[in-house]
């Protein structure tokens, strides 16, 4: 069963008033279904669709200048940036504030918006799921707020087991982040932005070769596969329209 249509599954099935969706590689401190369940209750006008809550072992970025360069970064906890990139920076937050986003990672969704919103299939390419969070909560962000809370904390260990290898890795990086642009961002400036986040990102796994020649190698090339098959579709389009 491919992953994005198992958690549509469950979303129709599941019952009670919260439902919470947990990768199975994240360990979340002992208080954090209550903290997470204040955050609703504390909203009777029930306009909060999702929370998510701190992951307290995000990585510091390195090279973060470059990577604001390339529209890869940037300030903010939980943002979508204008490329589609979308960043966490939730290291050192400390207040609850409504945000862009949500990981799947740990995500807690009213069971009302589970019931309106579905979980875009889309984005599984060979049975291997990446980027349906964010579409999946930006879509719901637009009726409802998604909430960060600092005080529901989990660590994501992001296990290796049930990865893709790193060619393919690198071709869906590529092909669902320029999906979620086009279907959600739509707009010359938004694409604009969202080339010249590729050519970093890509500029960037070079660069890494230098310290994992075979695993940087294997998704500069899935990559650049999949930058190849999206400008020859826009061409092709282009031609026959």
């Amino acid at each position: 069963m491919i992953m994005t249509h198992g958690k549509n599954i469950g979303l129709n099935k599941a019952i009670g008033d919260i439902i919470f969706i947990f990768d199975d590689d994240v360990i979340v401190q002992k208080n954090y279904l209550r903290e997470t369940a204040k955050i609703f209750q504390d909203d009777p006008q029930r306009k909060i669709g999702i929370v998510v809550g701190s992951i307290t072992n995000t990585p510091k970025q390195s090279f973060e200048f470059f990577q604001k360069i390339f529209l890869l970064a940037g300030e903010g906890c939980y943002r979508v940036l204008p490329s589609g990139a979308n960043v966490i920076n939730n290291r050192g937050a400390k207040n609850t504030k409504e945000v862009d986003w949500a990981s799947g990672c740990a995500m807690a969704i009213r069971r009302k918006v589970a019931q309106e919103f579905k979980v875009n299939e889309q984005y599984d390419l060979f049975s291997y799921g990446l980027g349906e969070d964010l579409d999946y909560s930006w879509r719901v962000g637009k009726r409802y707020k998604i909430i960060f809370n600092p005080r529901s904390r989990l660590k994501h260990i992001f296990s290796q087991r049930g990865r893709i290898n790193d060619f393919l890795y690198g071709f869906i990086y590529v092909i669902n982040r320029e999906y979620f642009v086009n279907k959600n961002m739509n707009s010359f400036y938004h694409y604009v932005c969202f080339y010249w986040s590729i050519f970093g990102w890509l500029l960037g796994n070079i660069v890494g070769i230098i310290k994992t020649p075979i695993k940087n190698l294997l998704i500069v090339s899935g990559g650049t596969v999949g930058l190849l098959y999206l400008i020859s579709t826009k061409i092709w389009q282009a031609v026959t329209e």
